[in-house]
C-alpha cells in the first residue's frame, strides 16, 4: 500500500475562475500571481529568512497566518493539488543560487493515504517546472506518526526519516509547507546528510527559529 502513488487533484470547491482561492468568496485580482481577492491579498506577510538551533537556514514566502495559512490548509487537508503549483510561484524567487536539487520533506504514509496528497512532494514539482532544478525523493518518512498540529516544541517527537535513494547528493533544498518549531525539518535534514544547504517552505511560523543576518536570500532568476 505505501508504494500505491495517491496525489490527485480534487476538484476545487470554488469553482468560479474569478473566484479568490483563499477564501472562495470574494472575487479574486487576476493580476496576483495567488489569485486572491484583496482582503485575502492584504493578509499576507513576508517571512525573514531564519536559522533553526541546528544552524539549517529556512526561507518562507509568507507568514503563516491569514490567506497563506489557508492556502496551505487547501492543499495540505482539503487534497486541492492544483493550487500547489500557484504556491511554488510564490516560493521560487527564494530558491538560493547554490541550490542543485529539490529534495521534499515526505508526508508520513498513513497521513499520505488518509488526506490523499503529499504536499511537499507537489510543492518540489512545482518548484523543478519552474527553477529547471531536479527533483529526488531521498527521503523516506515513517508510515505513522503522532500529529504535530497544535502542538509546541516540546510535545513534538522528531520524524524518524531515513535515506532510500542517492545517499551522497550535494546542493540539496529541502521543500516542506510549513515551518512551525523546526523539529521535522532538522530531522530531515539530519537524514539527508551533508550536502543540505537549506530548506525552502510557503509559510512559517512568526516564532520560528531566529532571523539570520543575510535575512535576504539570493534570488534565482525563474
Amino acid at each position: 500500500m505505501s508504494g500505491m502513488s495517491i496525489n490527485h487533484v480534487t476538484p476545487d470547491p470554488y469553482l468560479g475562475p474569478m473566484l479568490c482561492l483563499a477564501c472562495g468568496v470574494c472575487e479574486s485580482n487576476q493580476t496576483t500571481p495567488l489569485r486572491l481577492c484583496k482582503k485575502c491579498g492584504h493578509s499576507l506577510r513576508p517571512a525573514p529568512a531564519r536559522r533553526l538551533p541546528s544552524g539549517l537556514r529556512v526561507s518562507a514566502a509568507f507568514a503563516h497566518e491569514g490567506a497563506a495559512r489557508h492556502l496551505v490548509h487547501r492543499l495540505k487537508y482539503d487534497a486541492v493539488a492544483g493550487i500547489a503549483k500557484k504556491l511554488a510561484e510564490a516560493m521560487a524567487p527564494l530558491i538560493p543560487p547554490d541550490a542543485l536539487v529539490l529534495v521534499p520533506v515526505p508526508r508520513s504514509g498513513v497521513r499520505r493515504m488518509h488526506y490523499g496528497v503529499d504536499q511537499s512532494v507537489l510543492l518540489a514539482m512545482g518548484l523543478s517546472q519552474i527553477a529547471g532544478l531536479r527533483t529526488s525523493r531521498s527521503l523516506r518518512a515513517p508510515v505513522w506518526r503522532v500529529p504535530h498540529a497544535g502542538h509546541g516544541r516540546k510535545a513534538r517527537r522528531a520524524n524518524r526519516f531515513r535515506q532510500r535513494a542517492e545517499p551522497n547528493l550535494e546542493g540539496i533544498l529541502l521543500i516542506d509547507d510549513v515551518l512551525t518549531t523546526g523539529t521535522t525539518l532538522g530531522s530531515a535534514a539530519q537524514a539527508a546528510g551533508r550536502g543540505v544547504i537549506g530548506c525552502l517552505t510557503f509559510t512559517m511560523s512568526v516564532s520560528a527559529g531566529r532571523p539570520t543576518e543575510d535575512a535576504k536570500v539570493p534570488i534565482r532568476p525563474a
